[in-house]
C-alpha cells in the first residue's frame, strides 16, 4: 500500500461524482487498525470497515479521515456520496494550491 506516504496534515483533493468542482482538505487523522469482521468478538475498540471488494486484504483496510477545509460555492454534501481523494505530500501544499489557483482562474 501506500500508507507510509500519508501524514497527518498533508493536503488532499477530492472529486465527487456529479460535481465538477475540486474540494480542498487535508489528512486528518489515520487509523492504527481495523476488527476483523470474522472475528467473533466485537468488542475490540477498532472501527469495523465494511469489506466493499473482497479482493482487498483486511490490512489494506485502513481508515483515513480527511476534513474538507474548503467546499464550492453550488456543492451540495450529503450522507453516502461517491467521491475519489488524492492525498498529497506534505510539503507540498503551497505549490498544490497555487497549481490548483492557476487552474480554477486562468
Amino acid at each position: 500500500t501506500k500508507l507510509r506516504n500519508v501524514q497527518v496534515g498533508a493536503p488532499a483533493t477530492i472529486k465527487l461524482m456529479g460535481f465538477d468542482p475540486l474540494l480542498d482538505g487535508h489528512v486528518a487523522s489515520i487509523g492504527r487498525g481495523v476488527a476483523d469482521l470474522n472475528e467473533s468478538r466485537a468488542d475490540s475498540g477498532l472501527p469495523q470497515v465494511s469489506p466493499n471488494f473482497s479482493w482487498i486484504r483486511l490490512a489494506q483496510r485502513v481508515p483515513v479521515r480527511i476534513e474538507l477545509d474548503r467546499v464550492p460555492a453550488g456543492v451540495v454534501l450529503a450522507a453516502g456520496m461517491t467521491g475519489s481523494v488524492e492525498v498529497l505530500q506534505a510539503g507540498t501544499a503551497r505549490h498544490w494550491r497555487l497549481t490548483r489557483w492557476l487552474q480554477e482562474y486562468l
